[in-house]
């Protein structure tokens, strides 16, 4: 019975998510099938709803989540992600280049189908460099989420990290390469000379050389506020949400005190706050932490796997498998990791598997996947901006997928299963 109804939970989740069902709703209705399934009763539930949303690890993935979401509405509508891409511009000297870090920098924004907010910037690069549609777009999709194995501030990578009990600059020290990767196969496989039609060297007139310094003053004044939140937390430890909200009250410095004339008053930051709190996506992380708890209350999911293993399929090949199915069908990164992570990582760590190698492994196939999948809102928005067809598309960055995946299997075989 416990097997049935996780299989209808599972499929119940990719309809619901392909049919683009909320995804805290889509959560919270897998777990709910999970636990009567199991023979939870009301009260149970109950217990179980409320344990998890209670739990500090819950609480404090909320606040860093809606800390996060805050301080992008802020960095976005003050205009700060825009003038920071032009100062990179004038800084990097060269189009190409500018392209390859546009899509990632704008990426810091936690928002569904953000690469539509780049697109336009990179089709106005794009066409400077003779690059056609379907490397535009290959562009965007790749270059946007290359950083989605470092950025710290990113919900799902935060929300992986409290799932496995893990700090995330630990998680950062295994998954760093694959961006490295991930950014120079993109720009072998998409930007390279010979497969676009020209890629003519910026040459700075006598007028632009002394912009140079103003625009390292500009990436850097409206950088700071990330660059010091990053630094608070990577460097010295300080907690995530207090690391977000220094650099949002520097940022808030900025925008009241330093605008002149045109800044706004400061009866506008509650607005500001309330309007930059996206309630879906830290309700998405609080059930996300419910199916958490549901898996815990059921054993179905690990006679699933010691089955698979009985069968004689490996561990690595399981995590992997599922990592890629459910990522691909979903289009859902963080489902993905929600499903996966509680289910393979204590089976690792009762085989004596090193669990990292298998956090690496779900995270990243999960990502690859969930990348590729014609459901995927950034990849339709990308595709549908540029006018191209997915096939086209695919045939430009699959290479660039399969550099990645075959990293991860060797950085997973370097660190031992």
């Amino acid at each position: 019975m416990e097997l049935v109804g996780i299989l209808v939970a599972f499929v119940g989740l990719m309809v619901m998510i392909s049919r683009r069902v909320p995804l805290y709703i889509a959560m919270l209705a897998a777990s709910l099938v999970v636990l009567v399934s199991a023979g939870v009763g009301p009260m149970g539930i109950a217990r179980v709803v409320g344990e998890a949303v209670t739990h500090r690890d819950t609480m404090d993935l909320m606040l860093i989540v809606a800390s996060i979401t805050i301080m992008s509405h802020v960095l976005q509508k003050h205009g700060y992600f825009d003038k920071m891409v032009q100062a990179l511009r004038v800084l990097l000297k060269s189009d190409a280049l500018t392209l390859m870090f546009i899509p990632g920098l704008v990426g810091c924004m936690p928002m569904t189908g953000g690469a539509i907010v780049s697109a336009p910037m990179v089709w106005g690069l794009g066409k400077r460099i003779q690059l056609s549609p379907e490397r535009q777009s290959a562009a965007n999709l790749i270059f946007r989420h290359s950083w989605y194995f470092v950025f710290p501030f990113l919900p799902t990578y935060i929300m992986a990290a409290r799932l496995v009990d893990v700090e995330i600059y630990e998680m950062i020290g295994m998954l760093w390469p694959l961006t490295l990767v991930m950014m120079v196969a993109g720009y072998f496989f998409i930007l390279r000379p010979g497969l676009v039609k020209g890629l003519p060297k910026r040459e700075d007139s006598e007028t632009e050389r002394p912009r140079i310094g103003a625009a390292l003053y500009t990436f850097l004044r409206y950088g700071f506020p990330l660059i010091l939140g990053l630094a608070l937390y990577m460097g010295f430890r300080v907690h995530l949400a207090l690391s977000l909200m220094i650099g949002l009250a520097v940022a808030l410095f900025q925008i009241l005190f330093m605008n002149g004339p045109e800044r706004p008053s400061l009866s506008v930051i509650p607005r500001l706050f309330w309007d930059g709190i996206d309630f879906a996506l830290v309700g998405t992380m609080a059930a996300i932490m419910v199916f958490r708890g549901a898996v815990n209350e059921t054993t179905a999911f690990g006679q699933m796997v010691e089955a698979m293993m009985g069968a004689g399929i490996p561990l690595y090949l399981v995590a992997g498998g599922l990592a890629v199915i459910i990522g691909y069908i979903s289009a859902s990164h963080a489902s993905t990791i929600a499903v996966l992570f509680p289910l393979i990582i204590p089976a690792a760590a009762a085989a004596g598997a090193n669990h990292l190698t298998y956090i690496m492994i779900i995270y990243a196939f999960a990502f690859l996947s969930y990348l590729m999948s014609p459901l995927h809102l950034c990849q339709i928005l990308t595709n549908h901006y540029f006018e191209v067809s997915l096939g086209k598309v695919y045939r430009i960055y699959l290479p660039v997928i399969a550099v990645v995946a075959v990293t991860t299997a060797i950085l997973a075989t370097v660190r031992g299963f």
